[in-house]
């Protein structure tokens, strides 16, 4: 009888411990889950109560969740484009403005006027449903010591600025450009040698121009500044022949009813623009 009766206080408590373990597994998968659940509610709620999807451009920007140099995808007219980046550059009380992160040609400094730049790329680059106009890039668009200081890689605002070539900027009535500064040395025709690119007007129009043609050359070679990752960029404020050649980049104005649609402003994610009808 008492061999029967510890059988049975055996099987109880075993079921009793069984049961524990179950109902510790199902309270542990319950708050796994619902942590997963309020990160995600905190993500959405974050975007629609923030402001992200489906809001306005502009005032984003003024609430100072889209940034100055973030990355955004703009469709242009050409698929040949729509794969580029633009970065967010400024805003006034009704648009925001990007900047393209590329240059969409070389010109002469004669042809790079306001009224020349619309005609010549407004067909390609003004997308009707979200843009008003192209401008020129201007020299109070550059980084705030633009005239006094280069701008480093440290800086956020680096990857606006160094798009490995140079380019124009307009200051007044006048023409300048802004350049990678990047240097290499190296034993040359029985010589030590060192080469810059933008110590003064580049005499190439890219990193990639200027390294073949002169680093690639150098015995022992040494690169002073990596290509693109960490060259500083100036701003140059010399006098421009009309007849000197640097790279265009486009400024569009954003429509006021431009929305974003998705992203994270990042490289790999930028932000999608639209308009909600």
């Amino acid at each position: 009888m008492k061999k029967n009766g510890f059988i049975a206080m055996s099987l109880i408590y075993t079921f009793f411990l069984v049961f524990v373990v179950v109902l510790l597994s199902i309270l542990s998968f319950y708050l796994d889950n619902n942590e997963i659940i309020r990160k995600i509610n905190g993500r959405v709620i974050t975007r629609y109560n923030e402001g992200i999807d489906g809001k306005r451009v502009q005032y984003l920007n003024s609430k100072g969740i889209l940034k100055r140099g973030d990355f955004v995808n703009y469709e242009t007219n050409s698929p040949n484009y729509n794969t580029a980046k633009w970065n967010i550059l400024k805003s006034d009380t009704e648009s925001l403005y990007l900047v393209s992160g590329f240059v969409v040609s070389y010109s002469n400094s004669s042809e790079y006027n306001l009224t020349n730049i619309q005609n010549k790329y407004s067909t390609v680059f003004l997308n009707s449903d979200l843009a008003l106009d192209i401008r020129l890039l201007e020299l109070n668009d550059l980084w705030q010591s633009a005239s006094l200081t280069p701008i480093r890689h440290e800086n956020r605002e680096y990857p606006i600025w160094n798009i490995g070539t140079q380019y124009f900027v307009r200051s007044g009535n006048q023409n300048r450009i802004v350049a990678p500064n990047c240097a290499c040395s190296g034993d040359y025709s029985g010589g030590y040698h060192t080469s810059f690119f933008a110590n003064d007007l580049p005499q190439h129009l890219t990193l990639v121009d200027w390294y073949s043609a002169n680093c690639s050359s150098f015995a022992n070679s040494t690169q002073l500044d990596s290509i693109i990752s960490t060259c500083p960029v100036r701003y140059l404020n010399y006098s421009i022949l009309p007849t000197y050649t640097s790279g265009v980049r486009i400024v569009v104005r954003l429509k006021p009813n431009v929305v974003v649609l998705g992203g994270d402003g990042n490289y790999n994610s930028p932000y999608r623009i639209g308009v909600l009808n």
